[in-house]
């Protein structure tokens, strides 16, 4: 049976860095609707808008994962 390859520094950080990002993102949504939800006005309009950049952001995290990912994995195989 073979072992299974421990993921590279670079996915691991594109892992975490998605992982981050997209969190951040849907806390600050959450947020934002229960402060519409109670009609509070909040000061800083970015937690409004941490969404629509975050998100987009995240996505793109995602699909470097998966390219970076795809790479390593066709580099092991042309080695056996």
């Amino acid at each position: 049976m073979s072992e299974t390859p421990k993921p590279s520094r670079p996915e691991t950080i594109l892992a975490y860095a998605a992982v981050g990002v997209v969190g951040v993102s849907l806390v600050s949504m959450f947020v934002a609707l229960l402060m519409q939800f109670f009609q509070f006005s909040p000061r800083p309009a970015i937690l409004f808008q941490l969404p629509l950049i975050g998100l987009p952001v995240g996505f793109l995290l995602i699909l470097s994962l998966l390219v970076v990912s795809i790479i390593r994995r066709s580099r092991e195989n042309r080695g056996l």
